[in-house]
């Protein structure tokens, strides 16, 4: 005697499509953006993604005044990896995010392997908001 389970199918396909849509897709897009947004705010506020204020100098625009950095910030996302970040082309954006020689540390991306808080948070949001909308299931 066995158990026969009817309606698998439908949900068989559900678990297809969220395999497909954390395979570098929307997902993926969608966290990347919030995080580029994320840099931006470090600008506005003039404070690390950890809520360290910036050592203020004689330019306290020093990082905004062209806009150039600020236009750069940008974010990579492939196979479950994001990467956010600013300044290619642009020599002096790593001496300010790290602090190096005589510019202190106005950092505006995190360190590697880093995340603030709050970022996750927002990542782990995004993930659990797509894996409620994909997988429905209702037990009759």
């Amino acid at each position: 005697m066995g158990i026969k389970i009817e309606g698998l199918e439908g949900f068989q396909k559900k678990i297809r499509r969220l395999k497909s849509v954390f395979n570098g897709t929307r997902v993926e897009n969608e966290i990347g953006e919030q995080f580029k947004l994320l840099v931006k705010q470090t600008f506005n506020d003039k404070k690390s993604p950890f809520g360290r204020k910036w050592e203020s100098s004689s330019n306290p625009d020093t990082l905004v005044d062209t806009g150039a950095l600020f236009r750069s910030v940008s974010y990579k996302s492939t196979q479950g990896k994001i990467v956010v970040f600013a300044g290619s082309g642009l020599e002096y954006a790593r001496v300010h995010n790290n602090g190096e020689g005589i510019f202190p540390q106005r950092q505006f991306i995190p360190n590697k392997g880093k995340l603030p808080k709050k970022w996750r948070d927002i990542a782990i949001n995004i993930i659990e908001k797509e894996i409620k909308d994909v997988i429905k299931i209702r037990f009759k």
